[in-house]
């Protein structure tokens, strides 16, 4: 992955949102699932696009980040066929509607968030090994 800076601050941004609107689903009632509902869309083509960018540069990173990114696909595919068992089996039990629709995505992201947490944890201490050996070796 290339700038983990902008995915922090971009996913930080969505979930400061996220976090105000379910806040105010708290105070007004279940109106507000619609924003909440609208923000996530462009979270999860954030979601996607990173998932699918690690996935495709996956033979350069280490064998635990393959194994993480194969979990996060599947929750994801995981999800998304789930979907239509809950569209068509519980028509009439909101509640299950809005756990599939605004919860379980949720943890998906943070399950994300936390590889590409570890990932960027990885990078900076490879970048720090160089500048070390930079360091000795002149």
């Amino acid at each position: 992955m290339g700038n983990y800076k902008a995915y922090f601050v971009l996913t930080g941004i969505m979930g400061l949102l996220a976090l105000g609107l379910l806040i105010n689903v708290a105070a007004n009632g279940l109106g507000g699932l619609l924003l909440l509902g609208l923000l996530q869309i462009p979270l999860g083509i954030l979601q996607l696009v990173t998932g699918g960018t690690i996935a495709v540069k996956a033979g350069s990173y280490p064998e635990w980040v393959r194994k993480e990114i194969r979990v996060y696909w599947a929750l994801t595919v995981g999800y998304f066929i789930g979907l239509v068992p809950v569209i068509y089996a519980v028509e009439n039990i909101w509640q299950i509607w809005v756990a599939w629709l605004f919860i379980v995505p949720w943890f998906i992201a943070v399950y994300q968030f936390g590889l590409i947490w570890r990932m960027a944890a990885l990078r900076k201490r490879q970048l720090e090994k160089r500048e070390l050996l930079q360091l000795f070796n002149h």
